[in-house]
């Protein structure tokens, strides 16, 4: 395996060396060699993927954590570019699973899973945070299109702020919106590649899954202070219901194309 498919594992390597040649094996002699980080790494990639994982759990540990990748000039906010972290999901792909956090009825924090909140079709609105104007347009903007999609379908606004100023907000703006948070770890942003390393905070995106998980369209808004293409998504929802109905009475629907999204959207003719 070549030694760049092995540097994700170069995180846990320090502890896992000092576990292989400090803690399993007699102190070494000042004169004999001791095993470098990327040596390690070479060893771990050249194992079998069962007996690396094996060797990584019991070493290791379950506090060991992949070395996540970061990507640079897909997102700006305005000429700066910013990094984002985390692989790019694809459309066609499973969403990740997560677990949130939401107020519940009884006002108190409660966790929302991704398996409660993908049983139905469902529109994501990811923003940097409710307390500035951007996002605020982009969740109202949200909240008065959910009302123009097929029956069924939920609109869902994820961002990085307390559960409380999320819940605060949509009821001072009256806004008929489910909002979760991923305050606590950052761990949604960092499963759907969505991290920004700069601030701490989500990337502006646009996300339509069915209720299998399944990504259906995407959208990373290329400038953070702009808002997304909402037209964009509106005829990728429709073009999914389009497909839906097509499924039902047995008739072939029109063949698809890829958008600027990359999501599947049908011709008009």
């Amino acid at each position: 395996m070549p030694w760049n498919n092995a540097k994700r594992w170069i995180a846990p390597l320090a502890v896992l060396a000092m576990a292989l040649v400090g803690c399993s094996s007699p102190k070494p002699e000042a004169d004999e060699p001791v095993m470098t980080d990327q040596a390690v790494a070479e060893y771990l990639a050249n194992l079998d993927p069962a007996a690396r994982a094996n060797m990584v759990s019991r070493y290791v540990g379950q506090n060991a954590q992949p070395v996540l990748p970061e990507r640079r000039n897909v997102v700006h906010r305005g000429e700066a570019p910013m990094t984002l972290v985390g692989h790019a999901l694809k459309v066609g792909e499973t969403a990740p699973t997560f677990e949130l956090l939401g107020v519940g009825k009884d006002q108190t924090v409660q966790t929302i899973t991704s398996a409660a909140l993908f049983g139905q079709p469902t529109v994501v609105s990811v923003v940097p945070s409710l307390d500035t104007t951007v996002c605020a347009t982009q969740t109202g903007h949200m909240a008065a299109l959910a009302e123009e999609l097929p029956a069924g379908v939920q609109v869902v606004t994820i961002s990085r702020d307390l559960p409380f100023a999320q819940q605060r907000f949509v009821q001072d703006n009256d806004l008929a919106m489910t909002t979760v948070s991923d305050f606590k770890d950052g761990s949604l942003g960092k499963d759907w590649g969505l991290y920004l390393k700069e601030n701490g905070l989500l990337a502006r995106s646009l996300w339509f899954v069915d209720a299998g998980g399944r990504i259906l369209y995407s959208q990373i808004v290329p400038d953070i202070t702009q808002e997304p293409n909402y037209d964009e998504l509106k005829a990728a929802v429709t073009a999914w219901k389009q497909r839906a109905d097509a499924a039902k009475t047995g008739t072939a629907p029109q063949a698809p194309t890829l958008g600027p999204g990359g999501a599947e959207t049908y011709g008009s003719g």
